[in-house]
């Protein structure tokens, strides 16, 4: 899974991550921040991405995703195995519409 969160919510989902997956979560930041328009409200958002890697299984993917509609964050899915330049390009072009 890959998205991104506010800078000042990353402390507080990085704890709740943990301890709802009881550390079976590896999460991988950016190392920078981008600045997200938002035209409807009229504000900056200072984002960092993530991507998050575990073991396949429903239960902690449900806690995860749980855990990311609790941020109202948008989850992007990536692929398992297979073709990860075409999972790639789809990711970016998703991004490019939000």
């Amino acid at each position: 899974m890959a998205g991104s969160v506010r800078v000042s919510e990353k402390f507080t989902f990085e704890r709740l991550l943990f301890r709802v997956t009881k550390s079976k979560v590896m999460s991988l930041w950016a190392t920078r921040s981008f600045k997200l328009i938002n035209d409807n409200a009229q504000q900056e958002d200072e984002r960092l991405a993530y991507v998050l890697v575990f073991q396949r299984g429903a239960f902690l993917r449900s806690r995860v995703r749980h855990l990311c509609e609790t941020f109202a964050l948008k989850v992007y899915e990536l692929p398992a195995r297979g073709d990860y330049a075409l999972a790639y390009s789809a990711l970016k072009e998703e991004f490019k519409q939000t």
